[in-house]
């Protein structure tokens, strides 16, 4: 009886063991940025909120990771997670820290399938109520995919009103800003080519944005992020590395700041970019660089009124 009790005992293990190897070779892999100690000294820390938008039908696994990979290396804190309901209705979760923690804010559409023109338009309200009930008055913003184009879109539309906060920062990673369709994916990668002056053909949602860029706020700073497979497709498997960087040419003379990174190899697949370590060091370096303030001094040792105040408008300083 205890020779079979232990047969039983040892099958079960094993077969766990099969099961237990199997889910982990179809889990993502769990990538995680180097050497963090060091990347931590060489970042700034600020008040400023960051949202991250998902992309056509993305969920909270979508930027979920990479927030949770910087909340756990103290690169920033996770603060909020907000989702808004088909009908529009916008919920919140958790609460904006006080101290300088580099917040994130994780957006989710509970319709993650939803047209361009309702993304931004829910964007526009999730942002009205940060600045209205929770005082926020400056944010940065991250998009993928469609939620790239989504927040291009806002930024068009209503970026600078006055309900709104004072967009500082934008990272745009796999943006198909000059697809056909900007959600789903087609048989083959869609793509007009790119050339020095700008795409050989642009599509309706292309042309909409170069009409209506007279409206975009000024003095904001750009990160446009592309993925190349290296396959021949000359693309990250759905969106074309030429449809990604055409935002160059909407954005020339427009936008200052304006940055471009293109991410190659495996790693670079779509769905992937944000599970990639050197996306997430663009995003971090881009976001919150050090920020290097000359500190003088009284003959007490402590420091002056100037120096102090410089260091609050810079967001360097808590006041809790």
């Amino acid at each position: 009886m205890q020779l079979i009790i232990l047969l039983v005992v040892v099958l079960f293990g094993a077969t766990l063991l099969v099961l237990t190897y199997q889910l982990q070779q179809l889990a993502l892999p769990k990538y995680r940025l180097p050497a963090p100690k060091r990347l931590r000294q060489s970042l700034g820390f600020t008040r400023t909120p960051t949202i991250f938008i998902h992309g056509f039908h993305g969920n909270r696994f979508s930027f979920g990771r990479m927030l949770a990979r910087f909340n756990r290396q103290g690169i920033a804190q996770k603060a909020l997670v907000i989702r808004v309901s088909s009908a529009g209705r916008v919920s919140v979760r958790g609460k904006l820290p006080t101290a300088v923690a580099n917040p994130t804010i994780q957006l989710l559409f509970s319709d993650n399938g939803a047209s361009l023109k309702k993304q931004s338009d829910w964007l526009r309200l999730v942002l009205a109520e940060l600045k209205r009930k929770h005082h926020v008055e400056q944010v940065n913003l991250v998009g993928h995919s469609m939620g790239a184009v989504s927040l291009f879109r806002y930024l068009l539309a209503a970026g600078g009103d006055e309900d709104q906060p004072t967009i500082k920062k934008v990272i745009t990673l796999a943006g198909p800003f000059n697809d056909l369709d900007v959600g789903e994916d087609g048989a083959q990668v869609f793509s007009y080519e790119l050339r020095g002056d700008g795409p050989v053909a642009k599509t309706p949602v292309y042309q909409a944005f170069e009409k209506n860029m007279s409206y975009l706020p000024t003095g904001v700073a750009w990160l446009n992020i592309a993925g190349d497979l290296l396959d021949g497709s000359d693309s990250d498997g759905s969106v074309s590395v030429d449809s990604a960087l055409s935002l160059r040419f909407l954005l020339d003379k427009r936008i200052g700041r304006y940055r471009e990174s293109l991410i190659t190899g495996l790693k670079a697949a779509h769905y992937r970019l944000h599970e990639n370590p050197q996306v997430d060091q663009a995003i971090c370096h881009f976001l919150w660089p050090v920020k290097r303030i000359k500190v003088t001094r009284d003959k007490t040792g402590r420091i002056d009124h100037a120096t102090y105040q410089r260091l609050l408008r810079s967001d360097l300083v808590s006041l809790t």
